[in-house]
């Protein structure tokens, strides 16, 4: 372990400090226990690359040729993964370093009250009827503090809508406790395409560099069955507390949330959610008079999927390999991305513009759609452009 340790304080310095072997085994001995615990069987998706590779690698009725082949192919995506994870931990030490430059989020859904509620430690598989299901979004905001947004049923808002609402508010609450966002922001997205890894969310982060609340925008995944971050440590933490409490109520899940992590996080009930299903507008609850919009209908009216002469945006080819998403403004100030395929690609690509122009035409727009997240103070450029998300979330 100290000589992994050496190496790695050589690869990534700004990651780890150098210091004395008896200052490290002093370290090692005493935190240990604390930062280092194994499951039995690991819970979580796993990577097929190291599942073939491992079975390879264990196969006695193979030859030797053939093992040692899986074996130096499993040490090269081993390298590779703990680059992409250096990688991530980079930009947000870089972030809690620059507080003013630069933010850094890690966003990641989880589900831990599989039963719904009431739920109590004393668990039986035939409370699954009549019970209110519960869905929780954890944004980890790197040097600030963490955001958790419970929602009803998960798979109603499995989708952008709700990608997009947790990001909007945490936006909303960093600039109201700070004062200000910092022109530049970092976001961990899970690897999954219904939710994050769509044309929706890549046209709406391009929506905020083209309206002026970030100069850019960098997109990051993590590869397929490595995705653990931040964000699964909190749910791991809130695993623990609502197993080992009574939840009864609403009230009862958010006191134990905010009492399972450490910082204290503030949780916040999405109680209504307008949401296009079967071209009719479903209330989900009434708890509260809130309302999110619906941005899937706002970017693609008719809900095409070829994005076509109704649809504010254009079709995201090819976004299911790059893991790396660069959101900027060209000269002449129009919203654009390029991608690379892993973090050490040397070059980005070619630029591609996500929003339509106003007329419809291929090209890059001139102007996006006349529309605007004024939701966070601050963030229209152009007050003749100037359209009220708030206005297109359908009324009671």
């Amino acid at each position: 372990m100290w000589n992994w340790y050496l190496d790695d304080c050589v690869l990534f310095p700004h990651l780890y400090v150098k210091c004395e072997y008896e200052w490290f085994g002093t370290t090692w001995r005493t935190h240990f226990g604390e930062i280092v615990r194994l499951r039995r069987h690991c819970k979580f998706s796993k990577c097929d690359t190291c599942l073939a590779l491992r079975a390879i690698k264990d196969n006695r009725k193979l030859t030797m040729s053939a093992r040692l082949a899986a074996r130096e192919k499993l040490t090269v995506h081993y390298k590779w993964i703990k680059a992409e994870r250096q990688e991530s931990l980079s930009k947000a030490f870089r972030a809690v370093r620059n507080p003013t430059e630069w933010l850094s989020i890690a966003q990641d859904g989880t589900n831990q009250l599989p039963f719904g509620f009431p739920n109590f430690r004393e668990v039986d598989k035939t409370l699954d009827t009549n019970r209110i299901k519960t869905h929780l979004m954890i944004d980890i905001v790197h040097g600030r503090g963490c955001y958790t947004y419970i929602t009803p049923e998960a798979r109603v808002f499995s989708d952008p809508n709700c990608t997009i609402e947790c990001l909007q508010r945490t936006l909303q609450n960093v600039e109201t406790s700070d004062g200000y966002l910092p022109p530049n922001l970092n976001l961990q997205l899970d690897n999954c395409w219904r939710e994050n890894k769509n044309a929706y969310v890549v046209a709406y982060l391009t929506w905020l560099v083209e309206r002026g609340v970030f100069q850019k925008i960098i997109l990051s995944f993590l590869p397929v069955g490595h995705t653990h971050n931040e964000a699964d440590q909190c749910a791991s933490c809130f695993s623990v507390g609502c197993r080992n409490n009574d939840i009864k109520t609403m009230q009862d899940l958010t006191d134990t949330l905010k009492q399972s992590y450490y910082p204290k996080p503030m949780v916040e009930y999405i109680s209504e959610v307008m949401c296009l299903f079967l071209n009719m507008y479903i209330v989900i609850d009434h708890l509260f008079m809130e309302q999110v919009a619906d941005v899937q209908t706002m970017m693609n009216p008719d809900r095409q999927h070829h994005y076509g002469s109704t649809s504010r945006i254009k079709q995201s080819s090819n976004v299911s390999q790059p893991l790396h998403f660069y959101f900027t403004t060209d000269a002449d100030g129009r919203g654009c991305v390029r991608t690379k395929l892993t973090c050490t690609d040397p070059l980005w690509s070619v630029p591609f513009y996500p929003l339509k122009c106003e007329n419809n035409k291929l090209g890059a727009p001139e102007h996006p759609f006349l529309l605007s997240l004024d939701r966070i103070p601050g963030m229209v450029v152009n007050e003749d452009r100037e359209v009220c998300l708030h206005d297109i979330c359908v009324p009671i």
